[in-house]
């Protein structure tokens, strides 16, 4: 875990307890029995984004535990990029991507083939945009969370957040408006009778410009992340539209040079073989 001025953010994206497969990893279930927020695991995707809101809420309820939203995404982006993180005396550096993948093959990703596994948690290539490595059932020798792994960490060292960086994109919640003002929810599971209270997302102003970045919000590190067309560390920045309007995090094992702290995507909110999700709790 990590405190973030009275949050506490999952150290790791959540992860399937139990899994030792592809197939065991991906489900799009309500079980929150299975959420397990450890190092050295299979992360849990193909869920939608209703469903990962569930697990993630009834984790700790008695301590308001949720799913992460864009905001909070940016407010541990923010803390990573600053004295507090992984900068000092005014040069700050970029985290190591998480490149660990259960896949089956080190080949461009290929959807018929569901080339992209789930991500092992906690792991780190050798740079901050390295090749996707895949076959894994574990982290790479000397580099998970301990050892090298720590250069994958928001602090850049065994204190910090993992897997913000890769590993498997993460859903938050936030999404965007229609032009009439309801709330688009696309394949994400969600209804207009079954979206949480307004404190557990983030909800943003409808744009039918794509990549529109004037709809982003104060503090989610993502209009303020443009610089010379290109994000922080050249991370992926692409904002949502009407038939993806949901935000990701992070990038995949397999963007790459696009994935990062400071990347940010769209989505559908379904049962995307690449995307998972991560808890959070606030304390008084």
């Amino acid at each position: 875990s990590f405190d973030v001025n009275g949050m506490w953010v999952g150290k790791f994206e959540t992860g399937y307890q139990g899994a030792t497969t592809t197939e065991e990893a991906q489900q799009n279930v309500v079980d929150t029995e299975k959420v397990q927020i450890k190092p050295n695991v299979y992360s849990w995707r193909g869920i939608q984004v209703a469903n990962a809101h569930l697990n993630s809420y009834n984790y700790r309820r008695s301590m308001d535990s949720h799913m992460m939203k864009n905001t909070e995404w940016g407010a541990v982006a923010y803390l990573t990029n600053s004295q507090y993180g992984r900068c000092t005396n005014g040069t700050c550096s970029d985290i190591w991507i998480n490149n660990a993948n259960i896949g089956y093959g080190n080949d461009t990703f290929n959807s018929s083939k569901n080339k992209w596994g789930p991500g092992i948690t906690g792991c780190a290539g050798v740079t901050s945009d390295a090749k996707a490595k895949s076959n894994l059932t574990a982290c790479e020798s000397g580099f998970d969370y301990k050892q090298a792994g720590v250069n994958a960490s928001t602090t850049g060292n065994i204190t910090g957040i993992y897997d913000m960086s890769g590993g498997v994109s993460e859903t938050v919640m936030a999404v965007m408006k229609d032009e009439t003002g309801n709330i688009l929810y696309s394949n994400s599971g969600f209804s207009s009778t079954s979206m949480p209270n307004l404190k557990y997302y983030d909800l943003y102003e409808f744009s039918d410009e794509d990549n529109d970045l004037t709809i982003g919000k104060l503090g989610d590190a993502t209009r303020e992340m443009i610089k010379e067309k290109s994000g922080w560390y050249h991370d992926t920045t692409v904002m949502p539209r009407t038939s993806i309007p949901w935000f990701s995090r992070g990038g995949d094992m397999g963007n790459m040079t696009e994935a990062g702290l400071f990347a940010f995507a769209r989505t559908r909110g379904d049962t995307s073989s690449s995307s998972g999700s991560r808890v959070v709790v606030v304390f008084e």
